[in-house]
């Protein structure tokens, strides 16, 4: 039996490859000490847009700078498609990305390819076999294809002249059981001669029984990672590997491993939260992509009761097994449209009917932060002295305080409160495809009217009398958007007090002020209570007569 290791790889998906170098090294002795067969050090990949560490490339130059240690044999992943999908030809691809073995310090180069992808990797394994490397072929979200397709595959890569030298399968979207891993390495025997891999998902905890229920059908390969770090909920831990098909193992070796596993790795899981929970474990039965739910556990804009109904509308996506952020800021929110590209988008095609129906007013825009609790007794008087339009960001800053409107963003913050604005009877300003939807029509049954504002995302800012595209699912920028177009003249804020730095959402909201500053002017966005976003800041009380 061969153990490979895939911490860096796999942990990567949480912190974008960008591992301490200090906890790379204690990492890499521990690997040495643990006699682990085989350690994938990260991916080998093209430059990406945006950041990702060392891990994410594991270029030569950073190989030869790392001390391995003798004894482990080390190897990197490629995805299939950063290979086919290059402008270059396979074989010029694999070049470009790869030295031959006699230059580099890798000997294993896995393929990980989705099941339409296995044909033409046929030529990444030759030509990386031409190179002198030993290769991995791993079919990932296996689970999608029944028992004919698998012994089809299988068949097709036992027939090729080069072969891999071990052909793996990937619980991708962890919902696979041991009756299942039996049927699939049936299926898979039934054509390919050679060994067999097993990479292991915990979403349902069952990680370790299905890598033992392998082990009883003769597979040779097992993957696993420290602390079980790996994307979604994870991966087969390397402890459980020594605790419960090693036990009989050098107590040296499970000693390195439980020693960094509870020192640094310890600490890791503790910040990224990785491992099996309940949303994993549905979203295994559903066979949502785990991208899905860690993206989701993730995301700071997202209200926790709302997190049941958004598994249920990835569920019901055409493809769920495949992520894509459109897809997953669509259901989200309510009746959301797809982000889209703000070039493509034609405003004539928005619709609204609120322009300029408070033309020249002045308007007072309500946040939900802590500042409105102590000054709350003041806004029905500061309204009054200044004759100012009142705007509810979302239905918690309406309870502050009667308002004129109450602003229905259909983003996370509608779906959280969904029971409860139907309680607002004045005016609500929201899309009019949320409106039309079935679940706005109950949403807004009473209120005394509707307006219509049109909202979508987009890859930049775009505003029209129309609607608004924006960058950032925030509430706060649907709301400025509607008093611009209402036709204000100085828009006041309070309880917009501000995220905390550390929090990306602050970042998004400076973008937001700047772009309705350069918009509307930066002296015409005041806020009236403390607030950390760089705005003109005034106190309410300067405005009471």
């Amino acid at each position: 039996m061969k153990i490979l290791d895939c911490t860096l790889r796999d942990g990567g998906y949480y912190n974008e490859w960008d591992f301490d170098f200090f906890v790379v090294k204690k990492y890499l002795q521990s690997m040495a000490k643990a006699n682990v067969d085989f350690v994938e050090l990260g991916l080998r990949q093209f430059k990406q847009k945006k950041y990702l560490g060392a891990f994410a490339y594991t270029p030569e130059s950073l190989l030869n700078l790392l001390e391995l240690p003798d004894g482990p044999s080390y190897g990197v992943m490629v995805d299939a498609k950063t290979i086919l999908n290059s402008d270059a030809s396979i074989e010029e691809a694999v070049e470009l990305l790869f030295a031959d073995s006699s230059q580099s310090k890798i000997r294993l180069v896995r393929i990980a390819a989705h099941p339409f992808e296995i044909p033409e990797s046929k030529s990444i394994v030759t030509k990386l076999n031409n190179l002198g490397y030993m290769v991995g072929l791993n079919i990932m979200q296996i689970s999608t294809l029944n028992a004919s397709k698998i012994s089809e595959l299988s068949n097709l890569v036992n027939s090729w002249e080069i072969k891999p030298d071990v052909l793996y399968f990937a619980d991708s979207l962890g919902n696979l059981e041991p009756d299942d891993i039996s049927l699939i390495i049936d299926s898979i025997n039934t054509g390919w001669k050679g060994p067999v891999g097993f990479h292991a998902h915990n979403n349902q905890g069952m990680a370790l029984q299905n890598a033992k229920k392998c082990l009883s059908k003769n597979v040779e390969w097992l993957d696993a990672t420290i602390t079980g770090m790996g994307r979604g909920a994870g991966n087969l831990s390397m402890e459980d590997i020594f605790l419960n098909i090693l036990s009989d193992s050098n107590p040296s070796h499970s000693q390195a491993i439980f020693e960094l596993a509870n020192s640094d790795f310890k600490h890791l899981q503790s910040r990224y939260q990785y491992g099996p929970n309940l949303l994993y474990r549905i979203g295994a039965k559903h066979s949502i992509h785990p991208t899905y739910i860690q993206t989701l556990l993730s995301d700071p804009g997202v209200y926790e009761n709302t997190h049941l109904e958004i598994i249920n509308r990835i569920a019901n996506l055409t493809e769920p097994n495949k992520f894509s952020t459109s897809s997953y800021e669509m259901c989200v929110g309510i009746n959301k449209k797809y982000p889209v590209k703000s070039s493509k988008i034609n405003p004539s095609e928005m619709n609204s009917n609120i322009c300029e129906l408070k033309k020249g007013m002045d308007f007072l825009i309500i946040g939900s932060g802590e500042s409105v609790k102590n000054i709350k007794e003041f806004i029905p008087l500061i309204v009054k002295d200044n004759n100012l339009v009142t705007i509810a960001v979302n239905y918690q800053s309406s309870k502050t305080t009667p308002t004129d409107f109450l602003c229905a963003t259909p983003n996370n913050n509608l779906l959280a409160d969904n029971q409860n604005y139907y309680l607002y009877s004045n005016t609500i300003i929201t899309p009019e495809s949320c409106h039309e939807s079935s679940e706005g029509n109950k949403l807004f049954a009473n209120a005394d009217s509707i307006l219509y504002f049109d909202y979508c995302l987009g890859d930049e800012f775009l505003f029209a009398k129309s609607g608004l595209v924006s960058k950032y699912d925030l509430s706060a920028a649907y709301s400025i958007a509607v008093a611009i177009c209402m036709g204000a003249r100085n828009i006041y804020f309070i309880g917009f007090d501000g995220y905390p730095h550390e929090d990306i959402r602050y970042l998004q909201m400076v973008e937001i002020i700047k772009f309705f500053q350069d918009l509307h002017g930066k002296d015409n966005l005041i806020s009236l209570t403390k607030t950390r976003y760089p705005m003109p800041n005034e106190s309410i009380f300067g405005y009471l007569s």
